[in-house]
């Protein structure tokens, strides 16, 4: 029963591993730019919509948060073209990944 509940029972897991170690290999050094991205986010809406609403804990995801989040994640949306995740009615997260073009994203920010 254990084992199962802990993945030993997984079949042909070397493949998942290997995803797992091309990622973490080639992709190790790309990682930073996920975290300038989210960070250069953060302060953005630092600046626009008040420290306090913003939590960046140095990693590729940032968290809004506040009464009126509803109406900053509809403005991003519209003005920015970003996909944000309602995690509840006030609290707002955006995630930053390889497909987003750094430049692209840094340039729009900044435009604003």
């Amino acid at each position: 029963r254990f084992q199962r509940m802990y993945g030993g029972s997984m079949r042909q897991a070397g493949h998942l591993a290997a995803a797992g170690l091309f990622g973490f290999e080639r992709n190790r050094a790309r990682l930073l730019e996920t975290h300038i991205m989210a960070k250069a986010f953060a302060d953005h809406c630092a600046a626009r919509y008040g420290s306090s609403a913003v939590a960046h804990g140095g990693t590729n995801i940032v968290i809004l948060s506040g009464t009126d989040t509803p109406s900053w994640a509809d403005e991003l949306a519209t003005e920015k073209g970003m996909m944000l995740s309602r995690l509840s009615p006030q609290r707002v997260r955006a995630v930053f990944h390889f497909d987003v073009d750094g430049d692209a994203f840094l340039s729009r920010i900044a435009s604003h």
